[in-house]
């Protein structure tokens, strides 16, 4: 009896540690809005414009794994500034990103 509430037990811990913890509300939109931050500053230098996520407004795509975003984003280089709109789909991983717009 107790081999088998043992078994149990570590089974259970086992299921609940390989869960991804999901993001909700702001922890998801600051993540979001970290991940888009990163993509486009990966490659920093000092002629390169600098970016900077301002918002984010998103759709989670359950069916395809990723989530639908438009991006509020301030773009500065050394003599200008100018905020536009980017849109692009980040996978559900935060790992890819695939700008569209």
């Amino acid at each position: 009896m107790m081999k088998k509430f043992f078994l149990f037990v570590v089974v259970w811990a086992l299921c609940a540690g390989c869960r991804p913890n999901v993001l909700k509300g702001d922890a998801l939109k600051s993540k979001l809005m970290e991940t888009m931050s990163d993509y486009m500053n990966k490659n920093p230098s000092d002629t390169a414009p600098k970016f900077i996520v301002k918002d984010v407004v998103f759709f989670p795509r359950k069916d395809k794994n990723f989530y639908d975003c438009t991006f509020t984003v301030e773009m500065q280089s050394k003599d200008k500034d100018t905020t536009g709109v980017m849109t692009a789909e980040i996978t559900n991983d935060f790992k890819k990103v695939f700008r569209i717009q």
